[in-house]
């Protein structure tokens, strides 16, 4: 579930918190922007990926195997406010992705007819754009956020799919040493297995240690310090659900797909603070795919499946923060 709750949905919270007197409000979106670098106001990553191997089924049949000889992506967020009030605030985000693959030593293991051919570079472009929506309020005495979006998504060819999410998170607990929130997620995605999930955070600063364990279900799970001072150790993993518009123009197949591949990234993030706004981060481990699904667009049904082995990935990024 890639843009998962709190990155796409809480991004206007952080602008809502520097006019609000609450101290919970201001460390609940100061903690967004934190975890979240995608949630500030711009944020730009450039990431590569080593060599691995991959096969692919067509309907459970074998359809190819060879080799991702290289892989990479940059990525782009911006969060903008546009109504700031007392209690909410509406926000809009753009997000472009582009992901580039270089194939080496493929077979194709049907006959020519129903093989689907691609060439030994594909490159793929991403675009979203949401209007998202954040409000602060009590429950049974605790801080309730209610979070809205909208969001349109397509690639250079057009928009392809809206959807929409609601999000309501409770603050169950939160003290020096430990912060607690759980909720629902309600989306609108027709492809999605699960339409209603269960959202949980957990960050606890143990007492006789400068670590902090920070999990945030089902987005990630790590232990972080500080270092220096004005940078961040992190080290665990975290789940990703990268998507592209495929267009396969070939016989025996449509005109429109997405490609998803999910995937667990386990290793380190160093975050450096050049300055009051602007921070740097750097990225490093190994990228386990549990497996990558072709599919119509808006159907739940897979067309193509592909599995491949663990790879390496390094990732740089910059953002940019004046709220």
């Amino acid at each position: 579930m890639k843009k998962i709750f709190f990155i796409v949905l809480l991004s206007s919270a952080s602008v809502y918190a520097q006019e609000s007197n609450d101290s919970v409000k201001k460390k609940v979106a100061k903690e967004i922007t934190d975890k979240f670098p995608s949630t500030r106001f711009l944020d730009v990553q450039y990431e590569q990926f080593t060599p691995t191997d991959y096969t692919s089924e067509l309907e459970n049949t074998d359809l190819e195997e060879g080799t991702i000889q290289n892989q990479k992506r940059i990525k782009v967020a911006l969060n903008v406010p546009i109504i700031k009030k007392k209690k909410y605030v509406i926000s809009g985000s753009l997000r472009y992705k582009f992901d580039s693959f270089e194939f080496s030593d493929v077979e194709n293991k049907l006959d020519p007819e129903n093989s689907l051919f691609h060439d030994g570079q594909e490159d793929f472009h991403y675009f979203s754009t949401a209007l998202n929506f954040t409000y602060f309020s009590k429950l049974f005495g605790k801080t309730f956020i209610y979070n809205g979006s909208i969001t349109a998504d397509g690639s250079d060819k057009g928009y392809e799919r809206i959807n929409a999410v609601l999000i309501g998170s409770l603050v169950l607990k939160r003290t020096e040493q430990t912060t607690i929130t759980a909720g629902l997620l309600a989306q609108t995605k027709r492809t999605s297995i699960f339409p209603v999930l269960p959202v949980f955070s957990y960050e606890h600063k143990f007492q006789s240690s400068p670590w902090t364990l920070d999990v945030v279900l089902p987005k990630h799970a790590y232990f972080r310090r500080t270092l220096f001072g004005r940078d961040r150790l992190s080290l665990g993993l975290n789940f990703d659900g990268e998507v592209v518009f495929a267009y396969p123009n070939q016989p025996r197949f449509h005109d429109d797909y997405t490609y998803k591949r999910n995937e667990i990234k386990t290793g380190f993030i160093y975050e450096y603070k050049l300055s009051n706004k602007i921070f740097a981060t750097f990225q490093g481990g190994v990228s386990t795919i549990f497996s990558g699904q072709l599919r119509e667009i808006n159907k739940v049904d897979e067309i193509i499946t592909t599995t491949q082995n663990i790879n390496g990935y390094f990732n740089v990024g910059i953002s940019f923060n004046p709220f």
